[in-house]
């Protein structure tokens, strides 16, 4: 399910579908967020408003707090996106670049501001298939 997302994030690389289910029933600590702004180079405070969450609620955290579980799959759900645009398109840079891009089928948006939701996850990652395929450039 989000593989290619925990992997990234550090997790053991076999973990079963199971597994991936409790890490995200287990929630995953906040300090994620900064590792997934610095693989995805979505910047912190953006990745904290796709994912609803105020900036200053954990601005100044110390001690571990976790993500609930929905924060948590949508963070995992934005990191394997990230993931797959970045098989797409080769690399970290055109990855980051695309997802920041005005593209003229997202009705002259950036694809990054439908990450706010997993339909718009899931539009943006339909849409990179057709990039893949290419059926849109």
């Amino acid at each position: 399910m989000y593989h290619s997302a925990l992997h990234k994030l550090g997790f053991e690389e076999s973990l079963s579908v199971v597994q991936e289910l409790t890490v995200i029933r287990d929630g995953i600590e906040r300090a994620y967020l900064y590792k997934s702004s610095d693989i995805t180079g979505i910047a912190f405070e953006e990745l904290a408003t796709l994912l609803d969450l105020q900036y200053g609620e954990f601005k100044a955290i110390v001690t571990p707090v976790k993500l609930t579980p929905r924060e948590t799959e949508h963070l995992l759900a934005i990191v394997d996106l990230y993931a797959y645009c970045q098989e797409v398109f080769g690399n970290d840079q055109l990855a980051r670049y695309w997802l920041k891009e005005v593209i003229p089928a997202l009705d002259n948006t950036q694809p990054i501001t439908w990450l706010d939701t997993f339909v718009g996850i899931e539009m943006i990652r339909e849409l990179l298939k057709k990039v893949e395929h290419g059926e849109f450039c």
